[in-house]
């Protein structure tokens, strides 16, 4: 997470890789991700390197965290984990409200005099306001400063249970931290450069793919091989266990989805887009919820959950290229459901998003290899799958699948992104040929109706599917009203 001191917060600043929160068990106990925060300490180049250490420790460990923009009238929340902000006051909505400050605030004293604190809090350092939002009993917290210009007006606000077992730590954390702000803010280079890029140079070398022989290759290999691919993002996890469970409300999600600004921006963005479009703008979470629906929510949690781990902040024009696909590839799979009625929307749409994150995988992993892949596949007029095939022994489908399978999705659904591709003469599931359909209708999108009707004709997922040339127009019709940011 990169967080600018300026108090804006983009998508690709907020883009990082928050391990599953089913990994907590013992917050008391939990050393390892202290251990690691102070490791990574060292290494920190910027102000928004350290908040992203705290805030990453904070995600994985159970502690609560605000980040807060101190203001002559109050204090701006930024960011909070695991404390419940009024929505008023979240940087979501228009003109949020602050908290209040006394006299003597300890967020004036520590900004003023660039000091760490720590300690229990009480309405005699900070107002009734931040107690009762903070929800403030016998927690041990510190209060981090943190420079901006030259002014020291932005700070992180940390706490933890008092039983806490290794809560000494915590502190000197801090105070590692502080020392480390005030040199980043005098320019004084303390980060040990050549000794992290020799670091990362070890981890690539043990990484590449690029000298070993293809035919040895799995998808399994290859998805562990891009480790963070083996877990979602705490904030998409959370999500989507909670939309799993028969009682959840638009309240329990409401929360959820507030914890993390870049789900709360993805999904106001497509309730607000074209397809979803109502008579007036969506400005909360909760009208969004209400527009949307639990299943079409989750469908494009894991859009912003799958593009963070994937692309996270990569700017390479062949893997957005294959993301946008994907994502098209989704929603035509789902209006062919829904014209078709041969599945469920939200099953095709998570079949047709999965068998394309496939290729980013490949993309990923294997660069060179796979844009010669590309590149043969134009050259022969062979599909891309065919070429995967022959280079690897498996294609796209197989590692959408196995995608599926790591983040515990649907066992029928991982089967049937598997044998998208499979034979025309293979008995394979319906949703599958659904799948692979709604890939070919996705191809013609922005196609003139001669070229839709001619890509019918030589479609054998149309033929075994019974969808003759008026429904597949349908289709295209409507996949070509869709326009959501992707």
């Amino acid at each position: 997470m990169k967080v600018s001191c300026d108090g804006v917060m983009t998508s690709d600043e907020l883009n990082i890789d928050v391990k599953n929160a089913e990994a907590v068990r013992t917050p008391d106990l939990n050393l390892k991700p202290i251990l690691r925060a102070a490791g990574q300490l060292n290494r920190c180049m910027s102000v928004a390197d350290v908040t992203s250490i705290f805030h990453e420790l904070a995600c994985d460990t159970g502690y609560r965290m605000l980040l807060m923009r101190k203001w002559s009238s109050g204090l701006r929340v930024l960011l909070a984990v695991g404390i419940d902000v009024p929505a008023r006051m979240t940087t979501s909505g228009d003109n949020p409200e602050l908290i209040s400050l006394i006299e003597n605030d300890i967020f004036d004293l520590t900004s003023d005099e660039k000091s760490v604190y720590v300690g229990n809090l009480t309405s005699k350092v900070v107002s009734g306001e931040f107690m009762q939002i903070a929800n403030i009993g016998n927690q041990q917290s510190f209060i981090l400063p943190l420079p901006s210009r030259g002014r020291w007006n932005t700070s992180i606000y940390f706490d933890w249970d008092v039983d806490c077992k290794v809560a000494s730590l915590l502190p000197m954390l801090a105070n590692s931290a502080l020392t480390k702000l005030h040199c980043i803010e005098a320019g004084i280079e303390t980060s040990g450069t050549k000794i992290a890029a020799m670091v990362a140079a070890e981890k690539a070398r043990k990484t590449d793919l690029s000298n070993i022989e293809l035919s040895t290759l799995t998808p399994e290999k290859v998805v562990d091989m891009v480790g963070e691919l083996s877990v979602l993002p705490q904030v998409a996890s959370k999500i989507l266990s909670l939309l799993s469970k028969d009682d959840a409300t638009a309240a329990d999600l409401e929360r959820e989805i507030s914890l993390d600004q870049v789900m709360t921006a993805r999904i106001l963005g497509v309730a607000n887009s074209s397809y979803f479009m109502g008579n007036s703008e969506i400005k909360t979470v909760r009208d969004a919820i209400v527009r949307l629906g639990f299943r079409t929510i989750r469908s494009w949690t894991l859009v912003a959950a799958s593009r963070a781990v994937i692309l996270g902040g990569r700017k390479s024009e062949v893997l957005n290229s294959i993301w946008e696909k994907s994502v098209s590839t989704a929603i035509a799979c789902q209006v062919a459901a829904d014209i078709s009625g041969l599945c469920n929307r939200e099953v095709a749409f998570t079949g047709g998003l999965m068998q394309n994150l496939g290729q980013l995988v490949l993309a990923r992993a294997l660069p060179d290899q796979y844009k010669k892949i590309f590149e043969s596949a134009n050259k022969q007029g062979e599909p891309v799958h065919a070429i995967e095939k022959t280079t690897f022994g498996f294609d796209h489908g197989d590692l959408g699948g196995c995608l599926i399978d790591r983040w515990h999705l649907n066992p029928e659904l991982a089967g049937a992104v598997k044998l998208h591709h499979a034979g025309y003469e293979e008995e394979v599931p319906e949703l599958a040929r659904l799948i692979a359909l709604g890939e070919e209708l996705a191809e013609v999108r922005d196609n003139t109706l001669e070229v839709v009707e001619v890509k019918h004709a030589i479609s054998e997922n149309a033929k075994i599917l019974n969808i003759d040339v008026d429904t597949w127009t349908k289709m295209w019709e409507e996949l070509s009203t869709i326009d959501v940011e992707c």
